[in-house]
């Protein structure tokens, strides 16, 4: 049987029409290259090719930092070497990034760039950015139709899908997905990403119009520290790991990502440090000053005493609103003696409008008025050693690395009584046991999380009261199954406290008072009180001890109260003593064993005032944003029970119903 062709059916109705018409406007006609020899011989020179197409973006001349940035980042596309740049603040470090991964794509260095910045706010601006460059840039039209035709008609996706090309009929592929910072160029030339550090990036792929699936092959990582991160070794830490688990798996299974950081140092071992000292980087560092006036070294030259006559001069003026006359007059009269040696990093650095001299000028003015550390650190990358001051320095490597050189759960033979404390959180119970001696000195020899694995230890559709309880039983199973050894024999605990604070109160309680439990320890509530708030009150039992007391709570039950600001200085000093000795405390395992996330939980409170006062002790501490203090409370409390017992670093406890010394008949019994 012959079969005919289809008769073509005219419009015959509105519908029809619109739907004719509305096609006829998404159909694109093809414009040829402008020119085609300037397009090749600027995509050979990145930063020539930055200055033409993106002029408005980088008016000023560069300098030496721009050159070292953008050549940094095409050596890490081009040949795969890792780059890493530390470059002042305000030298345009995210613009730079931002224009050579529009180069590098548009040229055909790579495919898939990724720029990587540290808020979400950032990386969605950055991707604005480059849809409206691509949009608008008559010189990137230009020379790049077959790149920005799309954009030129439509900058949403849904429009951008419907659009086609006249001569073959076929959908553009044109798309702009926001939520996931993805920008796809055309007839699957490329994709642009900008993404942060806290998203979501793992698995980030696009896929092309002819169904196969890209991934990213480079990856420039915009400053990606913030200043509070940069200050605490538990932040650097996790972003680092952030970096390195996440964004350096961003390439597919047969290509190695290309890496370049651009970055400032802000701290001492931040993550540009990180960076700037790791083996598979090559390291550029670029201050704001390249190079100080002759003499400039010697606190006391003439040099230096001319430089702080001026910022006099410039403090006057300012006083007496002459808009910097003061300052710029002292300088052009001493500017030989005042600038011999000195070079800066970005010549075309300073303020035209306010009439500074040049960038030299206008560096000393930002030196004099951000004040030395905030200049070496945020202009120099070459941060001062010292900081906020505590009343004691904890650092976090130390506690991470004070060991005893015990096997995990091994008492030490001197070891008197051991004991147990269990913090209550909402994603889990944090718990840890250890060993003490008969002067308090505390060898932690197991701690962990319940029911661990990230899981939450309140279920959906579960009340908190069970929730709370299931979790206590779950954990005592657990503990009540370990084999803590000391020699041969296995050793029981003396005393577990459980956190009863909060608004697990209750919760805790009712498991105290249920028969449920699988252990028969003992088990006692725990609750902490600030200096100004401990008092031991009407319900003591006995006699209070050393900052802790034992009271009986109406309608609950049994509490150990202690004074948490009291016991938490305690507890941080402990970690400062030699191992072994009173009122020390360390961890188990083998030097170069590394307890990282007890030590976050442990230093990540510092203690920044203390003051004895006729109302007793006052402390104020800081807790590092971003991070919890739970492991620091599961080191207090076991301070706390080690006192309870009766161990301290002072001698034996005077005799009461409520304090006992033990022996190691004691222990073994």
């Amino acid at each position: 049987m012959a079969f005919t062709a289809p008769t073509e059916r005219k419009a015959k109705t509105s519908s029809d029409r619109a739907r004719k018409h509305r096609a006829n406007l998404a159909a694109i006609e093809r414009r040829p290259v402008a020119n085609v020899a300037r397009r090749a011989r600027l995509g050979k020179n990145p930063a020539a090719w930055l200055k033409f197409y993106l002029s408005a973006a980088f008016p000023l001349p560069w300098g030496k930092v721009h050159l070292d940035m953008i050549e940094a980042a095409v050596r890490a596309i081009r040949t795969g070497a890792g780059m890493a740049v530390a470059a002042p603040r305000g030298s345009g470090k995210s613009s730079c990034l931002w224009g050579v991964a529009l180069w590098a794509l548009l040229s055909g260095a790579c495919r898939f760039p990724v720029v990587c910045g540290w808020s979400h706010s950032a990386a969605r601006r950055m991707l604005r950015k480059w849809l409206s460059t691509l949009a608008d840039n008559p010189r990137i039209a230009a020379d790049y139709p077959d790149a920005v035709q799309p954009f030129e008609v439509a900058i949403h996706s849904n429009r951008l899908k419907a659009l086609t090309w006249r001569d073959t009929g076929k959908p553009c592929g044109a798309d702009v997905r926001q939520m996931d910072g993805v920008l796809c160029l055309p007839d699957g030339l490329g994709i642009l990403g900008a993404v942060s550090i806290k998203g979501n990036v793992r698995g980030l792929h696009a896929s092309l119009p002819d169904g196969s699936t890209i991934r990213p092959d480079v990856l420039l990582l915009d400053d990606p520290q913030d200043k509070s991160t940069a200050e605490s070794p538990a932040l650097v830490r996790k972003v680092r790991e952030r970096i390195e688990a996440d964004l350096f798996n961003l390439s597919g299974p047969n290509t190695r990502l290309a890496i370049m950081a651009a970055v400032t140092v802000i701290a001492e071992a931040d993550v540009a440090e990180h960076f700037l000292t790791h083996p598979d980087f090559e390291a550029i560092r670029v201050g704001q000053v390249t190079s100080w006036p002759a003499g400039w070294a010697e606190t006391a030259s003439a040099v230096r005493a001319l430089w702080d006559t001026w910022n006099k001069a410039r403090v006057a003026g300012l006083t007496n609103h002459d808009n910097g006359a003061a300052a710029r007059a002292f300088y052009r009269a001493h500017k030989t003696e005042m600038t011999t040696g000195a070079a800066v990093s970005w010549p075309a650095r300073y303020d035209r409008k306010r009439r500074d001299p040049d960038a030299l000028y206008a560096a000393m003015w930002d030196y004099f008025r951000l004040g030395e550390r905030a200049f070496m650190s945020e202009r120099q990358n070459q941060p001062l050693k010292t900081g906020e001051a505590s009343v004691f320095e904890l650092p976090q490597a130390h506690v991470a690395g004070r060991v005893n050189g015990l096997a995990r759960r091994a008492v030490p033979e001197n070891a008197v009584a051991l004991v147990g404390m269990v913090d209550v959180n909402q994603d889990g119970l944090r718990w840890a046991l250890a060993a003490s001696t008969n002067g308090r000195a505390l060898s932690v020899i197991d701690y962990g999380v319940f029911p661990g694995n990230g899981r939450p230890l309140i279920g959906d559709g579960e009340p908190e009261a069970l929730a709370i309880m299931r979790g206590l039983t779950g954990l005592d199973a657990i503990l009540a199954g370990l084999a803590i050894m000391r020699g041969g024999a296995v050793v029981p605990p003396d005393l577990m406290l459980v956190d009863c604070g909060g608004t697990w109160m209750q919760s805790v309680f009712d498991w105290l008072g249920t028969a449920a439990r699988t252990s028969r320890w003992p088990w006692l509530a725990s609750r902490g009180w600030g200096s100004r708030s401990y008092r031991p009150n009407k319900n003591t039992i006995g006699r209070p001890g050393d900052d802790f007391h034992l009271a009986a709570w109406p309608g609950k039950g049994r509490v150990l109260v202690h004074n948490s600001d009291t016991w938490r200085m305690r507890q941080q000093k402990g970690w400062l003593l030699p191992v072994g000795a009173p009122d020390s405390i360390a961890l188990f395992g083998d030097a170069g064993q590394k307890h990282e996330h007890f030590a976050d939980g442990v230093t990540c409170e510092r203690l920044v005032a203390y003051a004895e006062t006729d109302q007793g002790p006052l402390y104020r501490w800081q807790l590092t944003p971003g991070l919890r203090n739970d492991w620091g409370d599961v080191a207090t409390g076991l301070f706390v029970a080690a006192g309870r017992l009766g161990l301290s670093p002072t001698g034996p406890a005077p005799q009461n119903p409520t304090r006992k010394r033990y022996s190691q008949a004691d222990f073994t019994r």
